[in-house]
Parts: C-alpha cells; sequence; structure tokens
C-alpha cells in the first residue's frame, strides 16, 4: 500500500473512531523517565540527570516554567549503579551545579550523583532507577571509555626554512570502548612584562574529530597543518606594541588534549545528529530500558611534550626562526638558529 492510500484509510478510520470515542489528550500520563548520564573515569564526582516526561493544560512555556512538572518528588526515585564489585546509592541534590538559563525554570536543578575517584576503565557500570511510589524499574548499562596515547615527533618540523609549510602527524592511540576523539593541538607560552609579572597563554588550534570506527590498528590519524599553525598564532598572539609593560614571550611545553566519547555516546550523537540527505526520519536511539535518553561514558585526556634539555622547546630550528619573523616578541634562550634571545 503506497503512503497516499494509507494516509486515506488511516482518514476513514479516525473518522469511524472519533464518531463513537472522544480522546483526551490530557488523560493522565505514563510515566516516562529521562535519563542523562556520562561517567567520566578522571572525574571523583559523578552526576546523573534524572527528569520525566510531562503534559497538562495550558501553555507548554508555562508548564516547563514548574520545575514540579519534570522532577521527581525527594523521596520518589531508587538509584544505584553497580559496577567493579561495588554498589552505589545515589543521593538527590539540588543546585550543586548551577543550571543555565531558558525556557526551562533554573532556580532548582536537581541532580544524582555519587562518589568514586576509582572508576575501572575496564569494567561495566549498571544502572537502575526504582519507583518507589509505582514500583516501576528503568536501567542501563554503559562501558567505561579506555586507555589513550599520543605519538608526536620529538621536535615538531612546520616550515622547511625556505618557502613551504610542512605538516605534522599527530597519532592518537586508543583503547577499548572509545567511539569518537576530538583532538587540539594547544601552543603554550609564558608572556613577561617589565615589572616583573608573568602570564601563562594559550593558543586553541583544532585537529579535527574521529570515529574510533574507521581506525587502522586502533590509532587515529592526525595532522597539525604548518600554514594553519603560524595562521593561528598571528591571528590570536597580540602584537607587543599593543601591550603595557611588555618585556618578551618563552615558548613551553605543547599540548595535545583530546575530548573523548564512549562506544554508546557516540551511536547517540551519530542518531541525534541532523541528516545530511533528503531523507529527514532518522531513527532515534537510547540505551535506557524502560526509558528514554543515554547513559555512556566520556574523558578528557591531556598529553604533554617534554623539553629538549639544551635548547628548552619542542619544534625544530626552522620552524621556531619563522615563529621568530611574525615579530610576535617570542625569545629563545640557547638556539643559535633564531635571532630573537631572551633576557635571561
Amino acid at each position: 500500500m503506497n503512503k497516499l492510500s494509507f494516509a486515506l484509510v488511516l482518514l476513514i478510520i479516525l473518522g469511524f473512531v472519533s464518531c463513537k470515542t472522544d480522546i483526551d489528550v490530557n488523560a493522565e500520563p505514563t510515566d516516562i523517565t529521562i535519563v542523562y548520564g556520562l561517567i567520566n573515569p578522571n572525574d571523583t564526582v559523578h552526576y546523573l540527570k534524572i527528569n520525566k516526561a510531562f503534559i497538562g493544560e495550558g501553555s507548554a512555556l508555562d508548564l516547563a516554567g514548574n520545575a514540579s512538572n519534570y522532577n521527581y518528588a525527594a523521596d520518589e526515585l531508587d538509584v544505584t549503579i553497580e559496577g567493579n564489585g561495588n554498589v552505589y546509592s545515589l543521593i538527590r541534590v539540588i543546585n550543586e551545579i548551577p543550571k543555565d538559563a531558558g525556557i526551562f525554570d533554573n532556580n532548582t536543578n536537581v541532580l544524582y550523583k555519587f562518589n568514586e575517584p576509582l572508576i575501572n576503565k575496564n569494567a561495566i557500570y549498571t544502572l537502575k532507577i526504582v519507583n518507589t511510589k509505582t514500583g516501576k524499574e528503568v536501567s542501563s548499562e554503559t562501558k567505561i571509555v579506555g586507555t589513550l596515547g599520543v605519538s608526536v615527533r620529538k621536535a615538531v618540523r612546520l616550515w622547511n626554512g625556505v618557502d613551504n609549510y610542512l605538516n605534522e602527524p599527530i597519532d592518537v592511540n586508543i583503547g577499548e570502548h572509545i567511539g569518537r576523539v576530538q583532538a587540539f593541538f594547544v601552543f603554550n607560552y609564558n608572556e613577561y612584562y617589565t615589572d616583573g609579572s608573568s602570564v601563562k597563554k594559550e593558543v586553541l588550534m583544532s585537529l579535527g574529530e574521529k570515529l574510533a570506527a574507521n581506525s587502522s590498528d586502533n590509532v587515529l590519524n592526525f595532522t597539525l597543518k604548518g600554514s594553519s599553525f603560524f595562521d593561528n598564532i598571528a591571528a590570536n598572539v597580540s602584537n607587543p606594541s599593543t601591550i603595557p609593560h611588555f618585556s618578551h614571550r618563552h615558548l613551553d611545553n605543547f599540548t595535545i588534549r583530546l575530548s573523548v566519547a564512549g562506544s554508546e555516546l557516540t551511536t547517540y550523537m551519530e542518531a541525534e545528529a541532523p541528516s545530511t540527505t533528503v531523507n529527514q526520519d532518522k531513527p532515534s536511539y537510547t540505551n535506557i530500558i524502560d526509558g528514554v535518553g543515554i547513559f555512556s561514558s566520556r574523558t578528557r585526556y591531556e598529553w604533554k611534550s617534554g623539553y629538549d634539555i639544551t635548547s628548552r622547546i619542542n619544534f625544530n630550528g626552522e620552524t621556531i626562526t619563522k615563529l621568530d619573523e611574525l615579530g610576535l616578541g617570542f625569545c629563545w634562550s640557547t638556539l643559535s638558529t633564531a635571532t630573537a634571545k631572551c633576557p635571561f
């Protein structure tokens, strides 16, 4: 049956039904539990957002402005998480984390939390929510994101010393249960002033985002492009002439900053992403049994470069010289190929 025929049949059926039965759109609603929880193994305190769907008479904006419409009462839920041989009873807390202003009432931000500084990356954590008034049980489980590592050459090369930019490979080694990785290159430096004070600063450069499913031998390959690197430095490091009491700048460690999503979270993000095809009907995804939402894991990982003992820099001489040519007041203590020398 094609879509037009099906629609006509449906209208006819509804026409007959409407003659006999009135539909009350505001009948007693079914309890639908909405869960958003992401366990980060680097955290010591873990929070879950647990709400209920709601319906009622009047404006939806007015209903959203009343927190009791979507918050469970203080004694209504029994929430536990089990993992690594431990069972955690989650505590209902209010306003430990401020809620941003918006359509929904932000005077009370209700969260459920537990404390655990040693989340096991090799364990499965199981969530169980029991409604003490109705007996309804909502559950889910997640695997925790695994370990990561970064491979970068000791001296990054982004300029060939003559007339060409170079691209530097940066490899991220991923462990189990990792769905996607977003990577950033962070250029760190110290800014010194003639009054003896100093400030640590950074320039953040996106390296893009990659899915673990597209990895080769559990390695994700990112690239720091030389042209983008120097463009970012020129655009985000202020001209020394505009800074009162400026003395000089000195390079610090560079870092690779990674935002990591677990497997379940990655699937959820892909399902919820806007469609890029003419087919706008996308399947929804949830790993919450008898509820909706997502229970997964995520983490942030930061790899920091080491210093070369002699030059205390992490770039090759040609790249340093190119940085010096930008005229941004960077200095280099011992590198003979650079023209700017630090005043110490």
